[in-house]
């Protein structure tokens, strides 16, 4: 299964299609999770479009974990210092693999994160908002909805 999981989440992913159809509520972006080939280790980088590859908004380091039909994504900083706040869950439903923070309401900017993300090696969903006093300060209702490139 943890085997299945990497091999499918591994590849450039980007949401042209979405920020073409609806610029104003979706971002061109792109994510890279590269297999690490040690141990379940994976990193992952997110950067727009606008500002290319080079400058990510997000880099982070993961360690993938299998616990019965569950598996784990730790959530690591570059410098491989964990941050468990962090680390996400994800089961199988029909042909996605569909994720949530295992922690209830880690903070993140001074706001409560709540992160959704769903792939199934073609297509990847990602949600991540961060609310205060009920409030959505920062992120989206909406999932931005990535494609997997040819070649990866």
């Amino acid at each position: 299964m943890i085997e299945e999981f990497i091999s499918k989440l591994t590849g450039k992913y980007n949401n042209l299609k979405q920020a073409q159809s609806s610029p104003r509520d979706h971002s061109h972006v792109h994510i890279l999770w590269t297999n690490l080939r040690e141990g379940g280790r994976m990193t992952i980088k997110q950067w727009y479009e606008h500002d290319g590859e080079s400058n990510p908004y997000r880099a982070r380091c993961h360690k993938v974990l299998q616990k019965d039909d569950t598996i784990i994504v730790e959530n690591w900083g570059t410098d491989w210092t964990h941050s468990p706040s962090f680390d996400m869950r994800f089961t199988l439903v029909n042909t996605f693999y569909k994720g949530e923070l295992i922690y209830p309401d880690p903070i993140i900017r001074e706001t409560i994160l709540k992160s959704f993300v769903e792939f199934d090696g073609y297509t990847y969903r990602s949600m991540d908002q961060g609310w205060k006093d009920d409030k959505l300060e920062w992120g989206s209702l909406s999932y931005y909805e990535l494609q997997k490139e040819i070649g990866f």
